[in-house]
Parts: C-alpha cells; structure tokens; sequence
C-alpha cells in the first residue's frame, strides 16, 4: 500500500488520460507492444493503473541498466559484442545468448551447488524467418571455437547413431581376422567411434526444423539427456544395442525457421533446458537486415582503392578484436583453472528469487491454456539463471555471484522470456478473446455512433492508449471481422465507421 501511495505522490499531477499515456510509454519500452496489446481492453480504475505502472517499472528497471562491466577496460562480453557487431546487425539479444553460450564451455570444470553439483553449460534455440542471418550466427561461434581451442560441430542430415557413437564393422572384422579381441591383443584396434555429441565441444543445428518437429521424438529425447548434469545417471546416452555410454559435455544450438507449432516442446521438456529466443515476422528488421547486406559491401566516390580500403580496414578490425578475445579467453581461463566452485554473496539470494520471480511474470493476464505452456517453460528458469549470474561472475574475474551478475542474469534472459511469452499468447486463443472485449466496451458506449477513421483514432488514444498506426490496425481489425461496419456516402464523398 506504501509503493501505492509514493507512486501516487510521484504521478499525482497527471490526469487519467495522461497516466495511461506514461503506461503506454512504458508498455513500448518494456514489451515492444502498446498498452492495449499487453492490458487487453477493460475498464480499469485509477488504482489498478498505478499497479500496472509500477509493475511495468520493475520489468522497466532490469532493461535500463547494462552492469556487464564491473571493472576498468573491457571484459569478454564487451568484446564479444563488438566482434559480431562486424557481422551482423539488429540483433543484440542473440548477440548476447550466443556469447554466454561460448562462454560456458570455457569452464566445464566449474560447477555450481544446488544440492547438486552443476555444470554451468548453457545451450540455446533460436526461431526466426528465414533470411535473418542465422547461419551466420552460428559461422560467429565457429569463429570463436577455433579462438578458444574448442571443437565444433555442425549438424545436417543425421542419423541417430552417429550422435551416439556406433562401433565399425570392418574394423570389428579385421580383428576377429588376426584375432585381436582385447587391448591386450596385438594388433587390436577399437571399434569403437565416438558420437558428436560426447566428441565436440558445440554442436549445432543449423537446419533446426528437422530436430523440433512434433514427429522426432527420439533425437529430442536424446538432446534432453545431452543436457542433463554431466556425469549424472540422466545424462548418459547408450546406443540402442547398449555397448556404447557416454556423458555428452556439449553445449547445443539450434536455429530454425518458424514451424506451425512448437508447443509440444514447451512442454515436454526440450526447451524448459535451453534459452529459447523467438522472432516473429517483422517486415523492418528484414529491410534492415538486407540493406545491412548491401551497405556492408565497400564502396568508393573517385576510385576503387576507397573501398580497399574499408575492406582492409574491416579486416584489419576483425583480426584485432580476434586477438583481443583469444588474449581474454586465456586469461580467464589462467584464472580460473583451480577454481572448482562458485559460490555466493550473502544476501544475492533475495535479489536473485526477487528476479527470478519478475521473469516468471513477464507478462500480465495469460489465459488458463497459455498459463500451462508458460509453467511448463518457466519450470527451469531458476537453473539457467543461476548459471548465467556464475558465468558473469567467472567472466569478471570472480568466483562468487555478487548483486550485479544477478542483474544482469535477469537482463540477459528477459529479452528471451519475452520472446516466448508473446509467442505463446500469438498462438493462443487469447487474442480473439480480446477482440470481443473490446467490441463489448466500445458498444457500451459508442454503439450507433458513425464516426470517421480520425474520430475512431481518438477514440482509441483516449481509451486504449492506442498510436496512430496501432489505431488504424485496430480499425482494420473490427472491419475484417466484421464487428465494424464502412458505411460511405458517395454524393459527399465521405466515408464513416459503425459499430455491428
């Protein structure tokens, strides 16, 4: 009641209709969505206004501030970011989700205790249109790989033996042909061939739509178990003639396009395991990711050796940052050999279940339907954080999670739960539940009124916070369903709207 009552203070001089432009304002900053596409359509008195104002603000908070660099110079996240910068464009979160995820196998010898002991491995999904530079995120962490004196691996056409292992016939045949049935044999060879999963350090899925569709439940199981503690009974995979095991140390990536659904994997636990970040179509991001493209080959006004050299100069920069970031991996890893175990500030527990509970409530009002597929996604949240928050600490120089990493666990992970969450209010049923409460509130009131498309757009601004292009898609909205009615006057030459 006392938040209630100093947010009061804090907003007090504005009216009713200047308090729901400001959550307006913060629906766009936090969500990317206006108000009426986060709040729905109700009628909501001034007190519940404030509510929705100050829980915009928490969600608002974790956004605003960057806390990656805790110490002078830069850090590997700093550097990570200006790499792919070089690369690619408009996509910062993945730029982040990718760096974390080269991160974590730096240090597969740490573990955190949670009653357990767990590695810090992350993994991740990455769901976008086509043509929004996947591939090349993933040729990025190939880069990195090779930086870091790490294995990679990626994935086409595969089959389920060679992700576990399978043992060579011929060879098998060869020694039973000198009779070599032992290492202590000579002449025995093992017949024995490693699985990628247990003999890369990165192995991805660059064409993803083959692992996520509904009907591959055998690779997804087998991906689940890849994700499990490593060392634990959950994390061994066995072929299906049970003579080979092993303990996959692997961190997974998987991009693909978009399929017509991925719920079955909300909630059969592949993606509860990985930070799933979804992009819907957006016609913006591929103008802008295509004249990035274009922009990006070197160009000249008088002569042609201008774009040699921004050619070189691009190279030049790339091969230094490369530098840069094999120098920091060495020193982190320098630094951390010895350490076994991260541990805890006192006190950061608070802050972290303070976060961990924002995140869980990313997004107000889900329906019964959606609130499954969302508690089915969230049920492992706790564990990604707490390994992203231990990997800013490794990544600052430290062995103990300290209030900060816990920020910026939250801040990392937020763009992706955010993700998710849309997604799955975007296939839901919700939106159509929307729809009739809007038209229930507008006929209460404006129910015979023909007005014009500027007098609707008022309409929307004052009741709904509504701009004036979100205004003109709710119009076209009612009209396409046929809630609102286009009644035009050919002698005057205008045209009017009404209510159904």
């Amino acid at each position: 009641m006392n938040q209630e009552m100093t947010l009061e203070d804090e907003v007090g001089y504005l009216n009713d209709e200047e308090l729901l432009q400001r959550i307006n304002e913060l629906c766009i900053d936090v969500y990317g969505e206006e108000y009426f596409e986060i709040f729905g359509f109700e009628e909501y008195t001034r007190e519940q206004r404030l509510y929705q104002m100050r829980y915009l603000q928490r969600k608002n908070d974790i956004l605003v501030k960057d806390l990656s660099c805790d110490r002078d110079g830069y850090n590997f996240l700093d550097l990570w970011r200006k790499y792919w910068n070089t690369r690619v464009v408009l996509n910062a979160d993945v730029c982040d989700i990718y760096g974390f995820v080269a991160l974590s196998q730096l240090f597969n010898h740490v573990r955190v205790e949670r009653g357990v002991k767990d590695d810090l491995r992350l993994h991740a999904c990455v769901i976008m249109p086509s043509g929004m530079a996947k591939s090349e995120f993933n040729d990025i962490l190939a880069e990195f790989a090779d930086i870091a004196d790490k294995s990679y691996y990626s994935v086409g056409v595969f089959k389920i033996n060679k992700l576990i292992g399978e043992i060579n016939k011929k060879i098998v045949s060869n020694n039973m042909r000198i009779n070599a049935f032992s290492k202590k044999d000579r002449g025995w060879v093992d017949p024995v061939e490693p699985g990628i999963l247990a003999s890369y350090d990165y192995v991805v899925f660059d064409e993803g739509e083959a692992v996520l569709d509904h009907k591959k439940i055998h690779i997804q199981a087998l991906l689940d178990k890849t994700m499990n503690r490593i060392g634990s009974k959950g994390n061994m995979i066995t072929s299906t003639d049970n003579r080979i095991h092993s303990n996959p140390t692997c961190s997974l990536v998987i991009t693909s396009y978009h399929l017509d659904t991925y719920t079955h994997l909300f909630k059969k636990g592949l993606f509860p395991r990985m930070i799933v970040y979804v992009q819907p179509e957006d016609p913006i991001k591929r103008t802008k990711t295509s004249e990035y493209i274009v922009s990006s080959i070197p160009s000249f006004v008088d002569d042609v050796s201008e774009a040699e050299k921004k050619r070189k100069d691009k190279e030049n920069l790339q091969n230094k940052l490369r530098k840069k970031l094999k120098e920091e991996v060495e020193n982190l890893q320098n630094m951390h050999k010895d350490t076994e175990t991260i541990y805890m500030r006192a006190g950061v527990d608070e802050i972290i279940n303070e976060y961990i509970n924002e995140l869980r409530n990313i997004v107000p009002g889900l329906n019964p339907e959606q609130i499954e597929a969302w508690e089915s996604m969230v049920s492992r949240v706790s564990i990604n954080f707490i390994k992203v928050a231990a990997l800013f600490s490794l990544m600052n120089y430290r062995n103990y999670i300290d209030k900060e990493d816990a920020h910026n666990a939250a801040r990392l992970l937020f763009p992706a739960m955010r993700s998710v969450a849309f997604y799955i209010i975007s296939n839901n049923t919700g939106r159509n539940e929307k729809l009739n409460r809007l038209v229930m509130r507008l006929r209460r009131e404006f129910i015979g009124m023909r007005y014009t498309k500027e007098e609707w757009q008022k309409v929307f601004f004052k009741s709904f916070g509504a701009g004036e292009s979100s205004s003109e898609k709710l119009l076209a909205l009612l009209i396409k369903s046929g809630k609102m009615r286009v009644l035009k006057n050919k002698e005057e030459g205008t045209t009017v709207y009404m209510l159904s």
